[in-house]
């Protein structure tokens, strides 16, 4: 039984009882505290990812939901084997002053981060494990993510950025409905909690 499951009840026989105000009661239209915790979205719902190669970049993209934010130090892109990237790339965050963290950057609403492919393994494929973490600006920090993506081999078609009508329809081949200019698309992705 919750802490005052009994609360409203007694306070329904006595009304007029100083205590039920006092405690948060049904007069004083505070009702249950425990009642009025927030509900935290699942991770994918508060933080949904996209990946792509572009333009030769591996890029990450995350649009996260009203009230969530994810950390600018927290991301990382982990290679397969014989597969280089260069230098990952994050644009400035918003500054605060985090609880765990201290002094750090974060992004609302959106972000992406991307890295250069210096060198493919020889059959072409290519996959990435994006790691980031976020948290709820109501208190909910969710552990790091790992998104393991792989984009196709050889037998992918390059199609230049600016032909928007040949994306649409590689995106559409791909089973991904999009507008953006991706290039590749992922032909597998899982996900785990670190």
């Amino acid at each position: 039984m919750r802490r005052y499951a009994l609360r409203p009840l007694l306070c329904a026989w006595f009304a007029a009882a100083p205590w039920c105000v006092a405690l948060g009661g049904p007069l004083d239209g505070g009702g249950d505290p425990l009642d009025k915790a927030p509900d935290f979205l699942p991770v994918d719902q508060a933080f949904s990812f996209t990946a792509a190669i572009e333009a030769g970049r591996v890029v990450g993209r995350w649009r996260m939901s009203p009230g969530y934010y994810l950390y600018r130090h927290r991301f990382e892109l982990l290679p397969s084997a014989g597969l280089v990237l260069g230098t990952l790339e994050t644009p400035p965050g918003k500054r605060i002053e985090d609880a765990t963290f201290g002094a750090t950057e974060v992004y609302y609403h959106e972000a992406q981060v991307s890295a250069p492919i210096r060198a493919r393994p020889a059959d072409g494929q290519v996959t990435v494990r994006f790691v980031y973490q976020g948290c709820s600006a109501a208190g909910l920090c969710y552990p790091p993510q790992r998104r393991t993506v792989t984009f196709g081999g050889k037998a992918v078609q390059q199609l230049p950025a600016g032909d928007p009508a040949a994306q649409r329809r590689n995106s559409t081949e791909a089973g991904v409905a999009s507008r953006s200019t991706r290039i590749e698309h992922p032909t597998t992705m899982s996900r785990s909690s670190v």
